[in-house]
C-alpha cells in the first residue's frame, strides 16, 4: 500500500485529499479491502492515471471508488447504506477523513432500504422467470441474490440503531430476527448452500420469495 500511495501523491500532490480502505459491498467474513481515493476533483484523465498505478501497485485492494471532495457530502442521504458503512469501517491510510461529520436523515436511509429491497425482489423473481431449469442456474442465482439481501439487511440494522461493526452473516442474521421479529431461515439455507439438487432448490426458492415479501412488507 505504501507504494500505491507514494505513486498517488506523486501524480496528484496536494489534489489528493484522502487514501482509506473500505468496506463496502463485502461482509466481515472475506477479509478484502476496497480502495477509497478522495481528490480535490475527478476528470476522465484521473481515473487513467490512477488505473495505471492501481494495475502496478493495487494487487492487495478491489472494488476501487473514486471521488471527488464534495461526493460524500452531496450524496450522504442518497447513498445512505453505504456512507454508514463506510463511517463504520473506513480506514484512512492517508488524508482526512470526510465521512464521520455526515449526518444521515432516517427517512432517506428507510427509502433506500425500501428502494433497493423492492428493487433486487423484482430482479430475483425476473431472473428466475427467464432462468434455465437447472441445479447450477438456480444455485448461482440464490447465492447471488442472498448476498445482496445480506448486505441489505445491515440498512435495516441501521435503521433501528443497531451496533452491526464486525458482525458475521450469522450475527446480522440472528440481530435481524430479534429486532424485527421475522424469520431468516430460508436466507440462512441459501449462504450456506453446497451441491443441493434442484428438487430441492425449487421449494427453497419459494420459501426465499416469501421471507423478502415478508421482509417489504414491514418496511
Amino acid at each position: 500500500m505504501k507504494k500505491l500511495i507514494d505513486n498517488l501523491k506523486k501524480e496528484f500532490k496536494e489534489r489528493l485529499v484522502c487514501v482509506g480502505l473500505h468496506n463496502i459491498g463485502f461482509m466481515i467474513e472475506e477479509k478484502k479491502n476496497g480502495l477509497l481515493v478522495i481528490l480535490d476533483k475527478t476528470e476522465g484523465r484521473d481515473l487513467q492515471i490512477i488505473k495505471n498505478i492501481y494495475v502496478k501497485y493495487g494487487r492487495k485492494v478491489s472494488n476501487p471508488i473514486i471521488v471527488n471532495e464534495t461526493f460524500f457530502r452531496n450524496t450522504g442521504n442518497i447513498f445512505c447504506i453505504e456512507t454508514l458503512q463506510m463511517q463504520e469501517n473506513l480506514n484512512i491510510l492517508y488524508g482526512k477523513d470526510l465521512l464521520q461529520d455526515i449526518k444521515i436523515e432516517k427517512e432517506n436511509l428507510r427509502k433506500q432500504c425500501e428502494y433497493e429491497l423492492r428493487g433486487k425482489l423484482l430482479t430475483l423473481k425476473g431472473s428466475f422467470l427467464s432462468a434455465y431449469w437447472e441445479r447450477k442456474t438456480l444455485h448461482d442465482l440464490l447465492i447471488r441474490s442472498a448476498y445482496n439481501f445480506s448486505l441489505i439487511i445491515k440498512g435495516f440494522l441501521y435503521l433501528k440503531e443497531k451496533e452491526v461493526k464486525n458482525k458475521t452473516k450469522e450475527e446480522l442474521f440472528d440481530l435481524f430476527e430479534e429486532t424485527y421479529a421475522k424469520k431468516l431461515s430460508a436466507l440462512r439455507k441459501i449462504v450456506q448452500l453446497k451441491k443441493t439438487p434442484l428438487s430441492e432448490l425449487i421449494p427453497l426458492f419459494t420459501q426465499y420469495v416469501d421471507e423478502m415479501e415478508a421482509i417489504v412488507a414491514i418496511i
